[in-house]
């Protein structure tokens, strides 16, 4: 009897060491993306000030539409001197916002709902925008601006 309950207490024992390095030994899968509840609130953002000079084109009205992960439209092209707003109306079920660099960027928004920026173009060249929520960029969320 004893050696029943010996061998019984090496087959358990080994069991458990397979089943340790098996679990050790399994690849680790890319942590799933989690969306905040609603009840989070992003952080305020400051937008950069329009200055009181007035500019010297027109005001450019441009309505972006953000999705899982893409910009409608992702090339954009306004001239130097045009004041532009940008309504970004995120179309998608998680938050996203529209962020360009050298003149800032919305508020980031949940799925439904719309924040507008207003800049002057006063620099030309073809600048980058894109989504600033964690991963959303190399996901496709991008696009151009150009400024001539």
């Amino acid at each position: 009897m004893q050696n029943k309950y010996i061998l019984l207490m090496v087959f358990f024992a080994v069991v458990v060491f397979v089943s340790a390095c098996y679990h050790v030994a399994q690849p680790q899968s890319e942590p799933e993306e989690v969306t905040p509840t609603p009840e989070v609130t992003p952080p305020e953002v400051t937008k950069p000030e329009v200055t009181e000079e007035a500019p010297t084109g027109e005001v450019v009205e441009i309505t972006v539409e953000g999705s899982e992960f893409s910009f409608d439209p992702s090339q954009i092209t306004v001239n130097e001197g045009d004041t532009v707003r940008v309504t970004f109306r995120n179309t998608g079920t998680i938050i996203h916002n529209w962020g360009l660099p050298e003149f800032g960027r919305t508020s980031t928004i949940g799925g439904g709902q719309t924040d507008t920026i207003e800049f002057v173009a006063d620099q030309t060249g073809t600048f980058n925008f894109w989504c600033s929520v964690s991963g959303h960029r190399g996901r496709g969320m991008e696009g151009q601006i150009t400024i001539q």
